[in-house]
């Protein structure tokens, strides 16, 4: 058992020992959170010291602790800093976009046709996650899974956006698109 004690994952993250989650997030990422509420007001984020991290779709909820991600700078070898706030940033965007994907029928079927077509170049260009170590669920990279993960990961994964930059339709970048989707969504 190579199990890390709490005070051992918050010195990976640097949060102080006597400080809490909730304390941290509040002291380092304020101002993401605040944009978050912001656009989704009845977000709630709920903070402990468990096992997981991830949106619930069903309930408009962020789960937010640290014990997981242990394994995952093992997994992945990514430096603890980078890897916290990249899955902070990703939850964070589930946030935002789930509600809109799920009130919508339109945009979650425009998702789905730039989707499909991401899925169909990936036959001939793989897109290896090197974010993530190259993971996948059942052979296919987490970004191309659904849309929920293909709209998060074009958001927040720098090695999935510079693979959709790869992809051009006429003299956009498939990255491009996808960015000023979104920022029609939320009015930008």
């Amino acid at each position: 058992d190579q199990s890390v004690s709490i005070d051992e994952l918050k010195g990976n993250f640097g949060i102080q020992p006597d400080e809490s989650l909730e304390e941290y997030l509040n002291r380092k990422h304020a101002d993401l959170i605040n944009k978050v509420k912001n656009i989704n007001p009845s977000l709630n984020i709920t903070i402990d010291e468990t096992i997981s991290t991830q949106y619930y779709r069903g309930t408009n909820t962020v789960n937010i602790s640290f014990t997981q991600l242990a394994s995952l700078i093992d997994q992945f070898g990514i430096p603890p800093m980078e890897l916290f706030q990249y899955v902070i940033e990703h939850e964070l965007t589930h946030a935002v976009q789930v509600p809109a994907i799920l009130q919508d029928q339109n945009l979650a079927n425009t998702l789905n046709k730039m989707l499909d077509r991401v899925r169909k170049i990936h036959e001939t260009h793989e897109f290896i996650d090197g974010k993530r170590g190259g993971e996948t669920l059942n052979g296919v990279p987490i970004a191309l899974t659904d849309i929920y993960e293909f709209a998060a990961e074009a958001s927040t994964n720098p090695f999935f956006i510079e693979y959709l930059k790869q992809i051009k339709n006429e003299e956009t970048s498939f990255f491009d698109r996808i960015i000023n989707f979104f920022r029609k969504l939320i009015g930008l």
